[in-house]
């Protein structure tokens, strides 16, 4: 009885997009819906953009598509450090406080990365609290559409009659087989079409050239790091994403023998820069090609980086990252 004064109630205070509970308006959507309407209004729009929550990036892990979200939100654990550490759900039903999913969207605190959606203006305060209300409803599931009736029509199976021979009548031939039978020529086997598979090349890490001069900070920093990396909502500002700047003045020590925020990276010994070592620095692995469990590429929004910059990253860390 309590689940469903408390699912009616979260029904009705869904006023920014829904009709009121009483009135000559349409009939209200039910509490179960309520998962439905924000996977059409909050998810789709703001998370599943290139780079971020889509099965293809699946950025922090998180595929948010529908008839993916719902389980990879409710009850399951942020991937997020500071988050796990507090004991935090993605979405904990009945617990605003302790739901990470709502405060990715209100503001993320010290440690817990950038504000969602990344790169784009906050949520409305009727979105915020069109996830509020389904939080505090208990995080119903989404609805199950019926399965459909059978019906009378044929099945692929039947075949209507047609008034068609079922053989070819020929000619009378003589039985009698001549003394010399010629045999016809055999046709060669057909040839098999050879159809090209497209080749995805990932890039490749390449090599320092000897003899060239030292890449400085500097090249790395106009080309790379400030117009695909210190952008708003990802490593720049009070609250950079996974605690690093990479604002000019500031990236050079931030990356330099530096322990990542990622827990696997940390545990392989990885730092993000390792002066004279790129094979091992962090920074051109997410970069190039990191494992699931080391996170998205970056940079997570927009184009890879060309062969040209991750060459830049390259010779700048094995020339001595100066």
């Amino acid at each position: 009885m309590m689940m469903s004064t408390l699912r009616l109630t979260a029904a009705c205070t869904l006023a920014a997009l829904l009709s009121a509970c009483a009135g000559d308006g349409p009939t209200p959507q039910s509490a179960a819906s309520a998962f439905d309407l924000m996977q059409r209004e909050v998810i789709n729009p703001n998370c599943l953009s290139a780079g971020c929550h889509n099965p293809q990036s699946a950025a922090a892990g998180l595929v948010l598509s529908e008839g993916s979200s719902f389980d990879a939100l409710v009850g399951a654990d942020p991937t997020n450090p500071q988050a796990l550490a507090e004991g935090l759900s993605r979405v904990a039903p009945f617990d605003l406080d302790n739901s990470f999913f709502l405060r990715k969207l209100e503001g993320p605190g010290p440690g817990e990365g950038s504000q969602m959606p990344l790169g784009a203006d906050p949520l409305s305060n009727e979105l915020v609290s069109l996830v509020r209300d389904w939080i505090a409803a208990g995080a119903p599931g989404p609805e199950v559409a019926a399965s459909p009736q059978p019906t009378d029509s044929p099945t692929p199976t039947q075949i209507p009659n047609v008034d068609t021979p079922t053989a070819t009548r020929l000619p009378d031939t003589p039985t009698a087989t001549p003394a010399t039978t010629s045999t016809a020529a055999t046709p060669p086997p057909a040839a098999t079409a050879t159809v090209a598979t497209p080749t995805i090349t990932q890039p490749v890490a390449p090599t320092n050239t000897p003899g060239v001069e030292p890449v400085r900070i500097a090249a790395v920093q106009d080309q790379i790091l400030t117009p695909r990396c210190a952008v708003i909502g990802c490593h720049s500002g009070p609250n950079p994403s996974a605690d690093l700047s990479l604002e000019e003045g500031n990236s050079r020590n931030a990356l330099i023998n530096v322990s990542p925020s990622n827990a696997a990276a940390a545990a392989a010994g990885l730092v993000l820069v390792e002066v004279g070592n790129s094979a091992d620095s962090f920074l051109l692995v997410k970069v190039m090609n990191p494992t699931p469990d080391q996170g998205s590429r970056m940079p997570l929004i927009g184009d890879r980086l060309t062969p040209e910059q991750v060459q830049l990253i390259v010779n700048w860390i094995d020339g001595g990252a100066q």
